[in-house]
């Protein structure tokens, strides 16, 4: 696979900012805020988003029905896949590896499964 020369750059000017902003911070300070940090809320927060996933899961599964069948299980890890590629890379690309990713996993078309996304953000918009 031959690599594009705006990859390179790209990485290239993303190294050098993680370099200097790394650079710049103190540590000592970061570790003494998360010392005095309240985790308590952690819990809650973490189990509202897994419902929500969970939600968002039966909501495509809906979506999916006529396509195929399919447990909530294998949505919620596409879904999961999804997010966590939103939280990394920009341009809400993890909507796109979410339809992939599904589409990979069963044999679906990837066109029909990623026009299930788009209703999904469509019924969001709303």
């Amino acid at each position: 696979m031959r690599l594009n020369w705006k990859i390179i750059v790209g990485l290239l000017i993303s190294i050098v900012s993680v370099i200097y902003a790394l650079s710049h911070v103190d540590y000592g300070q970061v570790a003494h805020t998360f010392a005095k940090a309240s985790y308590i809320w952690t819990i809650p927060m973490m189990l509202s988003v897994i419902i929500s996933m969970w939600i968002r899961a039966v909501r495509w599964r809906k979506l999916l029905l006529p396509v195929r069948d399919l447990d909530y299980g294998t949505l919620y890890s596409s879904i999961m896949i999804g997010f966590m590629a939103n939280n990394l890379l920009p341009a809400r690309v993890g909507e796109v590896i979410r339809a992939l990713s599904l589409s990979q996993k069963h044999q679906l078309s990837k066109t029909s499964v990623f026009a299930t996304v788009v209703a999904e953000r469509a019924f969001d918009s709303l």
